[in-house]
C-alpha cells in the first residue's frame, strides 16, 4: 500500500489549500512531458516504419500498438494504484517510457524488418507509459477534489506545451544522429526521465485502506461493476469519450502518411500535427469553466456538433489548408467531448470505486482507439483517403445518436440534474446546482 508517503507528508486540509495549485501545475508539467513524447512519436513513428520498408498498413501498427499498450495497462490499474499508490505506478510507467525510447533507437540502427519489429515493441512499451500517465487527470481530482472540472482542464492544458515541443522535436532531431529518426527517440527517453523528478515533488494523498474507503461511502456497501455501469450517464460518458478518441486517432494515425503520399514535406506534416495538438489542449484553459457554467452534458453535445465542420473541411479538398484546418477543428471537438466525458465519469462513482471504474473506462477508450488506428491504416492502404472519411463519418453518426438518445433520457429525468456540472454518488444523474457550480469557481 506504499505510495512513497515517507518522502512527502500526507496532505492536511491546510496544506492542501496552500499547495494544491502547485501540485496541479506539477501534474500539468508531467502531462506536458508525457504528451511531448507521444506527439513526437505520433509524428515520426509511421514515417520511421515506412522508411524501414514497411507498408502504410504496417506503419499504422505503430500507433495502434501504442494505443493497445495504453488500453491493456488500464485493466490492472485499479489493483496497481490501490496496492502501490499513484507515485510508484507513475514511476514505473515513466521507466518503461525510457526503455521504449532506447529500444526505438536500436530499431533505427538496424533499419530493416528486425528494426520494424523492434519499433513495434517500443510502440507498445511507450503505450504502457501513456496508459499510466492518463491517470494524471484523475490524480488531479484527488489533489483538488472540490474543483473537479478546473483540476482536470488545468492538467490537460499542459498539452499546449507538448503541442509544439513534440512535433518540433520530431522535426529538428530527425537527422540529429547517425541514423535517421534516431535522435527523435533519444528525446522520447529524455521526456520520460523528466517527470521522475516531479513525481517526488507532488504531494499525492495517502493511499486509503479498503475499510477507510468503505466508511466514506454513503451506504457503506460495495457495488458491483454491473451495478455501477447501469447508470445511463456513466455509460454515456464512456461511450462518448471512446468514440471521440477513435475519431481523433483514425485521422492522426494516418495523416502524416497521407500528406507524404500527396507530396507534402515533413515540415508540412509537422505543422499540421502542431495545429491539431494545440487545438486539443489550448481550450483546456477555459473548458473547465464552461463545464461549470453549462454542465458536462451540454459541452459534450457541443463537441459532437463540432465534428461536422471537421468532416466537411476534409471532404472539400486535399490542400494544406484543408489538412491543418480540419485537424485544428478536430482537436477542439476532441477537447470538448473528452474533458466533459471525464467530468461526467468522475461524477458517477464513489471514491472507493474510483480506480476500478477509471481503469475500465480507459481500457474501453484506448482499446477502441487501437482498433480505429488499425482500421484507418487498413482502409487507407487498400481503399484510399475517401474511404477513411466515410468510415469515420459512420462513427460520428453513432456519436450523434448517443447524444440524441441521452437528450431523450434527459426529457424523462430532472432537467436541472442533467444540465448541472456534477453528479451524486448514487444515481448517476447530474445534481449539483448552479450555486454549487459557482462556489467551485471561488
Amino acid at each position: 500500500m506504499a505510495d512513497g508517503s515517507h518522502l512527502a507528508q500526507p496532505l492536511t486540509s491546510t496544506e492542501a489549500d496552500d499547495g494544491r495549485q502547485i501540485d496541479i501545475m506539477l501534474l500539468s508539467l508531467c502531462w506536458a512531458f508525457l504528451l511531448s513524447s507521444s506527439t513526437a512519436f505520433t509524428t515520426a513513428a509511421a514515417l520511421t516504419a515506412k522508411y524501414m520498408g514497411a507498408s502504410s498498413f504496417t506503419s499504422s501498427f505503430c500507433v495502434a500498438l501504442f494505443l493497445m499498450g495504453t488500453a491493456l495497462i488500464s485493466l490492472p490499474s485499479a489493483y496497481l494504484f490501490t496496492r502501490f499508490g499513484r507515485r510508484n505506478v507513475f514511476i514505473g510507467g515513466a521507466s518503461l517510457g525510457i526503455c521504449a525510447g532506447v529500444l526505438a533507437m536500436f530499431a533505427c540502427m538496424v533499419d530493416n524488418e528486425t528494426g520494424v519489429a523492434l519499433l513495434l515493441w517500443a510502440s507498445f512499451c511507450l503505450g504502457i507509459n501513456q496508459g499510466t500517465g492518463q491517470f494524471y487527470r484523475f490524480a488531479a481530482i484527488e489533489v483538488n477534489p472540490s474543483r473537479k472540472a478546473i483540476a482536470i482542464s488545468l492538467v490537460m492544458a499542459g498539452g499546449v506545451i507538448a503541442a509544439f515541443a513534440g512535433p518540433e522535436t520530431a522535426l529538428w532531431t530527425k537527422n540529429m544522429l547517425e541514423h535517421k529518426y534516431e535522435g527523435t527517440y533519444m528525446f522520447l527517453a529524455i521526456y520520460s526521465v523528466l517527470p521522475l523528478i516531479l513525481f517526488f515533488m507532488i504531494r499525492f494523498p495517502a493511499v486509503k485502506t479498503k475499510e477507510e474507503l468503505r466508511e466514506m461511502d454513503e451506504e457503506g456497501d460495495e457495488r458491483t461493476l454491473s451495478e455501477i455501469f447501469k447508470q445511463p450517464l456513466l455509460r454515456l460518458s464512456v461511450s462518448c469519450a471512446a468514440l471521440s478518441q477513435c475519431t481523433m486517432v483514425a485521422f492522426m494515425g494516418v495523416i502524416t502518411v497521407v500528406m507524404e503520399d500527396q507530396g507534402y514535406s515533413y515540415s508540412d506534416a509537422v505543422f499540421v500535427i502542431e495545429m491539431h495538438c494545440f487545438a486539443m489542449f489550448f481550450p483546456s484553459f477555459f473548458t473547465g469553466h464552461l463545464v461549470n457554467m453549462f454542465g458536462a452534458f451540454t459541452i459534450n453535445a457541443v463537441g459532437v456538433l463540432l465534428y461536422v465542420p471537421v468532416m466537411v473541411t476534409f471532404a472539400l479538398g486535399d490542400s494544406i489548408d484543408n489538412f491543418w484546418v480540419g485537424m485544428f477543428l478536430l482537436g477542439i471537438a476532441w477537447n470538448f467531448t473528452f474533458t466533459a466525458s471525464t467530468v461526467m465519469l468522475t461524477s458517477n462513482y464513489r471514491e472507493g470505486e474510483a480506480e476500478r471504474v477509471q481503469g475500465i473506462n480507459d481500457f474501453i477508450i484506448f482499446f477502441s482507439a487501437g482498433i480505429a488506428a488499425f482500421s484507418s491504416g487498413y482502409f487507407y492502404d487498400y481503399f484510399g483517403w475517401t474511404t477513411v472519411l466515410l468510415v469515420v463519418g459512420v462513427c460520428e453518426l453513432c456519436l450523434a445518436g448517443l447524444i440524441v438518445a441521452a437528450w431523450s433520457y434527459r426529457e424523462k429525468a430532472d432537467n436541472q440534474q442533467l444540465l448541472s456540472p456534477s453528479a451524486p454518488r448514487e444515481g448517476g444523474a447530474f445534481s449539483a446546482t448552479k450555486e454549487a457550480a459557482a462556489a467551485s469557481n471561488e
